[in-house]
């Protein structure tokens, strides 16, 4: 039966793959809190422009990710200086060591369009909901 598949004994990369699911869950955690701090701040802090990966295919999310990361470190920098200290944003970096640094083919992070900080984190959170749910679906259908 097809209950069997899904319930087949975990090996290394099924709970490979569980963990990953359970850091993206934390990683979409944490921006959305990161976007309710942002959200509180002078409209003035809003108006940063970062770039934002749109129209991301599954060979290119990692090279996405990165992206949305390291525009997440300026993100905190520019806060910091102008705004406020954003809380939680030394977790999200603690992801970046571990995603792989890019893909062949891939937009570069600086070719994307540039949008509001708003703008962004909910690009941001889209990406990681979608992926997360892509992800979820191939695994139950496996």
């Amino acid at each position: 039966s097809s209950l069997a598949v899904c319930l087949s004994k975990a090996d290394g990369a099924d709970s490979y793959r569980a963990r990953k699911r359970t850091e993206l869950k934390e990683i979409i955690v944490l921006t959305q809190e990161i976007q309710a701090q942002v959200s509180k701040t002078d409209p003035s802090c809003q108006e940063l422009l970062l770039y934002t990966p749109a129209d991301i295919t599954d060979d290119c999310f990692n090279t996405s990710l990165n992206c949305f990361i390291s525009e997440m470190e300026v993100v905190g920098y520019e806060f910091k200086l102008t705004c406020k200290e954003l809380n939680q944003l030394h977790i999200l970096y603690s992801y970046s060591s571990e995603i792989p640094k890019s893909e062949n083919g891939c937009t570069t992070c600086e070719e994307f369009q540039e949008k509001n900080v708003t703008e962004f984190l909910k690009a941001f959170v889209t990406l990681l909901q979608n992926y997360n749910w892509k992800k979820e679906h191939q695994h139950q259908h496996r």
